[in-house]
């Protein structure tokens, strides 16, 4: 199970870093880098691209397979709207993720289509979007048990309610603000990674999952 934190907003370059710098400390093992322009996105990949000198951990652009290969970044996520992951495998050999949002089909698709890994979500009301929907539950548990590529759950995911989310035993936990923009980031990524690990140990996966 992996903590995998989204890393995006109206912040200063120097701020950007330093934030993404102490999740890492805190024991985050994915960054995605959520930039909305791809000349500051890939900028802002290549720069944390450089902790992976001190921290390992997997590097993701959203959105932008070619800011993906040209950063150097280990993969990227692709959402609707964006090509399909055949489509970015014909050049790009990274990890490719898919949004699914509440759709178990779209998910079927995306991993005959070749993604690495697909996103379920919003779990909860969530700031970070404006347009979402709520995934129920039981598409995730459904999803583990149909889909064979790992699973990933990402939306308004914090403190109050972890627990519910370590009970859907995904493969990845994405959390953008409860870490990012959290007065110590490496604080919060840290309490998100113990209750992690302590739920793992408590209640092993089965099966890879």
């Amino acid at each position: 199970m992996k903590l995998y934190l989204i890393a995006g907003g109206n912040l200063s370059r120097e701020e950007f870093f330093f934030r993404v710098r102490e999740a890492l400390e805190g024991g985050v093992d994915w960054v995605q880098v959520r930039v909305k322009d791809p000349e500051e996105s890939r900028s802002i990949t290549r720069e944390i691209k450089k902790l992976k000198e001190y921290f390992n951990f997997k590097l993701i652009v959203n959105d932008f397979p070619d800011v993906a290969l040209k950063a150097g970044a280990d993969g990227v996520h692709l959402g609707e709207g964006d090509p399909s992951p055949g489509e970015v495998r014909k050049f790009f050999k990274g990890i490719i993720g898919v949004s699914c949002y509440d759709d178990l089909s779209r998910a079927r698709r995306a991993q005959e289509a070749g993604a690495d890994y697909v996103a379920f979500g919003s779990l909860f009301p969530t700031e970070t979007k404006k347009n979402y929907r709520i995934v129920k539950p039981q598409v995730i548990l459904e999803a583990r048990r149909v889909l064979k590529v790992p699973i990933c759950v990402i939306g308004g995911i914090k403190r109050e309610n972890i627990d519910q989310v370590l009970s859907l035993r995904p493969d990845m936990i994405a959390i953008s603000s409860a870490i990012f923009l959290a007065p110590s980031p490496r604080r919060e990524a840290s309490f998100f990674k113990r209750k992690m690990l302590y739920y793992l140990s408590s209640k092993p996966l089965k099966e890879g999952k």
